[in-house]
């Protein structure tokens, strides 16, 4: 690209190298733009149009992007924005004063030349008028903090209060991104609050026994195109599980939600779905997330936690982690026969940290709903106390996928 293209005609500010400016300039997605966002600049991309880069080796664009990106020429129509600033530039002089460059200075009242006051004690008026001045505006603060800070306050919890649909929400994702998303969930419930935002979608939930809880969430940067406001929709996600069965590993998923009909239409290539949606109201609240103080965190591969499960299914019911210091291990005991993993000495054991010695017993059934949630190459870092719940979170997707899960212990007795 030459640099002719990347300057304005009027002006020598370059366009700003930003997920906005590259969606307005290509006329693709937000959440595709933002991924071509992280390349290095103009001119990186660029070289890519022009050397026919396969551009779905970039987290975050989908195969329409990916096209509508191989089809550009590198004569790329980028322009400059307007300049913030109309009129004469400001005079800034080298004391740090501002004065306008047309006659600012004849503009100046001659204040103290003109006035018989002793100079000193007009400074001591000055500063005493200034002081009164700053009190008056701190106390103006105080009395009406920014809005900007109200915000920032109520930002954390406010995906959490809402209780009505999004007004928008339009999406489009490759099936294997979405389905691990919505099939971890359903291992603990059979119905759940989906609630969606900019940053994509989030569900909490915890089983009907109290026993697991899972926090789960989809970034908007797996989606291939990405639309939505913040609202709150209920799911029963066995048929949702079953209406994206139709779709096949790289087909594309598209939702719509009909805001006032609550309907979710899911569109599979020629398949259209509608799919009535649950009342929110009618789900179960989700729980608050625990602050735990764990004493041990195993970090291993999937592997690791999927061969103890195995293992230990076959001679008990529960498996027992424990911890001392440095080293941990998973062991089961049933009637007649034991299964014990090493974790320390391990080649898929990333890393083991313990502060003391602490054991905790778990049901073997809650444990294979995690299994069944993680494949074999992810990277599960587990968290366990003295009789204390585990926490299990792990990526998915290229890390597109977030879940945190947790385990209440089964309490020993004497």
């Amino acid at each position: 690209m030459s640099s002719a293209n990347m300057q304005s005609t009027d002006s020598s500010i370059a366009l700003e190298f930003s997920a906005e400016n590259i969606s307005e300039e290509f006329g693709i997605q937000t959440q595709p733009a933002a991924a071509l966002a992280e390349l290095d600049g103009w001119d990186e991309l660029e070289a890519g149009i022009e050397n026919d880069r396969d551009w779905e080796e970039i987290d975050g664009i989908g195969p329409s992007t990916a096209e509508t990106l191989t089809e550009l020429d590198s004569d790329l129509p980028v322009s400059s924005p307007e300049p913030d600033i109309e009129g004469p530039s400001p005079d800034i002089s080298t004391d740090g004063s501002e004065t306008d460059s047309e006659g600012g200075d004849s503009e100046k009242p001659d204040t103290q030349e003109d006035s018989d006051q002793d100079p000193s004690e007009q400074t001591s008026e000055e500063e005493s008028e200034d002081e009164q001045e700053h009190d008056d505006q701190e106390a103006g603060e105080q009395e009406n903090p920014p809005e900007e800070d109200e915000q920032d306050s109520d930002g954390a919890d406010s995906l959490y209060e809402v209780s009505s649909p999004p007004s928008v929400f339009e999406a489009a994702i490759e099936k294997s991104r979405v389905v691990p998303f919505f099939d971890a969930v359903s291992q603990h419930v059979d119905e759940a609050k989906v609630r969606i935002s900019d940053d994509g979608l989030n569900v909490r939930a915890v089983d009907p026994a109290n026993v697991q809880m899972v926090d789960g969430s989809l970034s908007s940067l797996a989606f291939e195109s990405y639309r939505a406001e913040m609202g709150v929709i209920g799911v029963n996600l066995e048929r949702l599980n079953n209406i994206l069965g139709n779709a096949n590993k790289g087909d594309l998923v598209h939702f719509q939600l009909n805001p006032e009909t609550r309907k979710l239409t899911i569109t599979v290539d020629s398949l259209e779905f509608t799919m009535a949606l649950i009342d929110p109201d009618s789900i179960r609240q989700e729980p608050d997330l625990p602050d735990l103080n764990l004493e041990a965190k195993i970090i291993m591969d999937g592997s690791v936690f999927s061969d103890a499960v195995d293992a230990i299914d076959m001679v008990a019911e529960h498996a027992l982690f424990s911890y001392d210091n440095g080293s941990a291990e998973i062991h089961g005991e049933g009637d007649t026969d034991d299964a014990n993993l090493d974790l320390t000495d391990n080649d898929d054991i990333h890393d083991i940290t313990a502060a003391g010695v602490g054991e905790s017993l778990f049901s073997l059934d809650y444990l294979k709903n995690f299994e069944k949630m993680l494949n074999k190459n992810t990277t599960v870092t587990a968290r366990v106390g003295d009789e204390f719940p585990i926490m299990v979170d792990f990526g998915l997707a290229d890390g597109h996928i977030q879940i945190e899960g947790m385990l209440a212990p089964r309490i020993k007795s004497d």
